[in-house]
């Protein structure tokens, strides 16, 4: 050891400094690869998480596209639904499509929240589409939606590879309110409820050309059925929804809900994607072009 400092306090100054930095460099380098690795290690986790997740379900646009297509903006009470005649009558809802789509999901829950500054009713329907324009009234018998192909995740754009249509950016699709077999549309409200009884809807429909009995029991969890305030929120999810105590009551949101919604099973790794229609209904009576005010909308889906 002593000859090493005696051979060490002979070397030039400059020499010592430059021999002190590359020691300073590898003992750096020793404790940092460790480190390095780990977090390598951890982004690689991140990325086969990813891969690997158990479920993935989204809420989309119309075609399975980004949600910001999704626009429920700019309701006009006054506006006219006009017939190939020319023929005009007073509109007393306006429709919009959003999407549900995932797999390793076997079943999830749909829920719609919203506020009540405005006399609207909020009901959600299946919906079909097509690539030809139906027969009936633009925006009252269909909707129309500008294709982007702007997805949202891969896992989406693959979902939709096994799309029925060949559609381009800029095409459009047409989307209804779709019938059961007996020509009633296919609503997702519960047929009945009464206190926590919840009575579920049936339809029936023809899939693969067997009858097929679907049930839904959507229905709101915190709406009022009587009184001076019937039909606005009571205060059963207000500390969930606000952290002070005053709320003026038509912004005290309502919380409707729909439960066990088949998807696509685990087990088959079945990718799958429901269509839906959010129709937002008025009285044209109550509804009129001096009342305006905003609403806060909420759509929002998760496994079970």
């Amino acid at each position: 050891m002593s000859k090493i400092w005696r051979i060490i306090k002979y070397i030039p100054r400059k020499k010592k400094i430059q021999l002190s930095i590359a020691m300073l460099l590898t003992i750096c380098l020793l404790f940092t690869y460790p480190s390095y690795g780990w977090f390598k290690l951890q982004r690689q986790l991140q990325r086969y998480e990813k891969i690997s997740s158990p479920n993935a379900l989204y809420i989309t646009a119309g075609h399975r596209e980004k949600p910001i297509y999704f626009d429920i903006g700019g309701i006009d009470v006054t506006s006219k639904w006009k017939d190939s005649n020319d023929n005009e009558t007073q509109a007393t809802y306006q429709d919009f499509v959003f999407c549900v789509a995932g797999a390793y999901v076997p079943q999830y829950t749909l829920q719609l929240a919203h506020t009540e500054n405005n006399p609207f009713t909020y009901t959600i329907y299946e919906a079909t589409v097509t690539n030809i324009r139906p027969e009936g009234i633009k925006n009252k018998d269909y909707i129309t939606y500008t294709v982007t192909k702007d997805f949202p995740a891969k896992e989406i754009k693959d979902i939709t590879d096994n799309f029925a249509y060949t559609v381009n950016v800029g095409d459009t699709l047409y989307y209804s309110i779709k019938k059961d077999n007996s020509s009633n549309p296919i609503c997702l409200n519960a047929a009945s409820v009464s206190g926590s009884t919840v009575t579920k809807s049936t339809y029936t429909v023809t899939q693969n050309g067997n009858a097929v009995t679907i049930k839904y029991d959507g229905h709101y969890l915190n709406m009022q059925s009587s009184g001076d305030d019937a039909g606005l929120a009571d205060s059963t999810y207000h500390n969930d929804t606000y952290s002070y105590n005053y709320v003026e009551k038509h912004s005290e949101p309502l919380y409707w809900q729909a439960t066990e919604i088949p998807g696509g099973y685990a087990e088959t790794k079945a990718p799958f994607y429901h269509e839906y229609i959010l129709r937002i209904s008025w009285d044209p009576n109550v509804a009129t072009s001096t009342y305006k005010d905003t609403d806060i909308v909420y759509i929002i889906a998760s496994p079970e």
